[in-house]
């Protein structure tokens, strides 16, 4: 699938949102002059986890994602950004933002120090990215939507970089997603001694983060 140390980069075309009155000028501006939500601010719960099978991507690209869930769920994508403060806009909802799915168990094999951490869950959806998605930070959300922690949600992160053959960007964000992974507990075990069964030789980005 993938090394265990990866890197991904965000390229931002651009600044903040145009000033009033001029046209944008710049994709990220583009973007920016779009209407946000600040709906992506819920509180974390621990009957759901969740990653992707890829933290890097394209525009166009389709991610797996592997989820957990004690209850019913839907996925919910968002763009992280200005967006007149809103923080984040809505890309997308898998089955749909209306539908759910129901609960799914999947193995969680203890791993010793030795291993690689990885959780070797099935992928249970796809989100379709589209060609149009500008770069940058994306969160997916496991939404729980039954019981009483409807509402309640789990999260991992995409990262979507600028395709080659579009116009070279002023601003380069390099994301340490390889730190990311060295803190990472889940599993009983990061790259570090605090964890809660010690230190390993070895993580994989394929886990939930903790």
């Amino acid at each position: 699938m993938r090394a265990a140390f990866f890197a991904a980069f965000v390229v931002l075309l651009g600044g903040g949102p145009a000033p009033a009155g001029a046209a944008p000028q710049t994709p990220t501006q583009t973007e920016n002059a779009r209407a946000g939500t600040t709906a992506w601010q819920h509180t974390l719960y621990t009957g759901v986890q969740l990653y992707a099978d890829q933290i890097g991507a394209l525009p166009g690209d389709a991610v797996g994602v592997h989820v957990q869930s004690d209850y019913r769920y839907r996925l919910r994508v968002y763009r992280l950004g200005w967006y007149s403060g809103d923080g984040a806009r809505l890309m997308a909802c898998v089955p749909s933002c209306v539908t759910d799915e129901a609960p799914v168990t999947q193995r969680n094999d203890a791993a010793s120090a030795g291993s690689p951490q990885r959780a070797g869950w099935t992928t249970t959806d796809v989100v379709q990215t589209a060609a149009d998605w500008p770069s940058g930070y994306y969160l997916i959300e496991a939404e729980l939507t039954s019981g009483s922690v409807a509402g309640r949600i789990a999260t991992t992160y995409l990262v979507l970089r600028r395709p080659l053959d579009q116009p070279q960007s002023q601003i380069l964000v390099q994301v340490p997603v390889n730190t990311w992974e060295a803190y990472n507990a889940w599993g009983g075990h990061s790259l570090y001694n605090f964890s809660p069964a010690g230190a390993s030789i070895r993580v994989s980005f394929d886990r939930p983060f903790d």
